[in-house]
């Protein structure tokens, strides 16, 4: 099944390289995907999750005379597109300052290197067996599995969720922290905690079931209580999860309960 997952992906890859030699030359183009996907690493399948096979899209922009080929390694959002192309384009966004909400996203070709940026995700999650079928809610009515593993929110409405899953990735780590959630925002303090380190990770992708990078949570470790406290401060102040002191005084205690 992974073989032939990977032949859709080639072929796809081989229509796009058919569109691009039929398009003009001047012309700007955009090719993404809108989510990634799990084959059986982590023992996921499918795109349900905060990892980064599922929240990771490949971007390629071609702009013939405008840019130099180049691929860069910083971590970007979908959100960006939209600036960058109008940039590309010549087109002005500055009626954008007069929106009630101002425009999300960045010019990718003009980053600024100094500035650290996170490309931000979420997931929830239904702990407890929830299932959702024309308005009747069954809680752990299933004695086959355990309460955590039927945790999928697939057509269960958001006020129902019992965990949400924040996560932001940066050049050198992925940090996600879960909430619990009250129908319509997260609940401070996290309930648990993950980190992991992508500082070695150069983009190639290695083989989903050996590759080091997120088989480790090293929220727990001791040694990691530094940059555990600074993400996660980022992570409420990114996602405007509100919040005081004592939530983040509690963060301590929880990564010891993990550990």
């Amino acid at each position: 099944w992974r073989r032939a997952y990977f032949a859709s992906v080639a072929f796809v890859d081989s229509q796009i390289a058919a569109l691009l030699r039929r398009v003009d030359d001047d012309a700007i183009v955009a090719v993404c995907g809108d989510h990634g996907w799990h084959l059986g690493d982590l023992a996921e399948w499918e795109k349900f999750t905060n990892f980064e096979n599922a929240v990771r899209v490949p971007l390629t922009i071609r702009a013939n005379g405008i840019l130099d080929p180049a691929i860069r390694s910083d971590p970007v959002e979908l959100l960006d597109l939209y600036p960058t192309l109008a940039a590309l384009a010549g087109i002005d966004l500055a009626y954008t300052d007069r929106e009630s909400v101002p425009l999300a996203g960045r010019d990718l070709f003009r980053l600024e290197p100094s500035r650290p940026f996170f490309a931000r995700s979420q997931f929830p999650r239904c702990v407890g067996a929830i299932e959702y079928d024309d308005d009747a809610i069954l809680l752990g009515d299933d004695d086959a599995y355990p309460a955590w593993y039927l945790n999928d929110c697939n057509d269960v409405p958001s006020r129902l969720f019992t965990h949400m899953g924040y996560s932001i990735r940066d050049d050198s780590w992925r940090f996600t922290a879960w909430f619990e959630w009250d129908g319509a925002a997260a609940r401070p303090p996290a309930v648990a905690l993950e980190l992991y380190d992508h500082r070695l990770d150069n983009g190639t992708c290695p083989d989903a079931f050996d590759g080091p990078f997120e088989t480790r949570n090293l929220a727990p470790d001791p040694a990691y209580r530094a940059v555990v406290a600074r993400l996660y401060r980022d992570l409420l102040d990114l996602f405007h999860i509100r919040h005081d002191l004592a939530d983040l005084l509690e963060i301590d205690s929880l990564r010891s309960q993990q550990s």
